[in-house]
């Protein structure tokens, strides 16, 4: 399940754009490859229509012993098939994960495959979150307060 929220899912993602173009992704106990999917195509549309932004990643609910190798691999694959599209608008990725094993785990996938923007796993939400606005101030960007377009630094 892919959905338009700002509350993690029991499964799925829920995507929260009110701060663009800081995107924030909470992500539930669960997820599948069609999930991921829906994700990153929303992704690929929402930044040509509106440019730059960065993802904050909240993986904290996530199981990551359902993510085996096979779903790794998924995500890797994904990563590949929207590199083109994303590279240019994509700032930079965040993924926040409370355990040491789950943070090994999302770092495992970004072996898989290595972002041509710069992606980071972190333990808490607020190291996340300072990693992208850094990263969005570079691009001459700043997190708004709702869905508006982005604003300038």
């Amino acid at each position: 399940m892919f959905v338009e929220g700002t509350d993690a899912p029991e499964a799925g993602i829920a995507v929260d754009r009110r701060r663009w173009p800081l995107v924030v992704l909470r992500v539930g106990a669960r997820f599948d490859a069609e999930d991921a999917r829906a994700l990153w195509e929303s992704a690929v549309s929402l930044a040509a229509e509106r440019g730059p932004f960065a993802n904050l990643i909240d993986c904290r609910l996530l199981l990551t012993q359902r993510v085996g190798p096979a779903e790794r691999r998924a995500l890797a694959e994904l990563y590949r098939a929207h590199h083109e599209a994303l590279r240019r608008t994509l700032v930079c990725e965040a993924w926040v994960h409370g355990s040491p094993l789950a943070r090994g785990v999302l770092r495992a996938i970004h072996w898989l495959y290595r972002t041509p923007w710069p992606s980071a796993v972190y333990r808490t939400l607020p190291e996340a979150e300072n990693r992208c606005v850094r990263a969005l101030a570079r691009h001459g960007l700043r997190p708004g307060g709702d869905d508006a377009s982005a604003r300038p630094a």
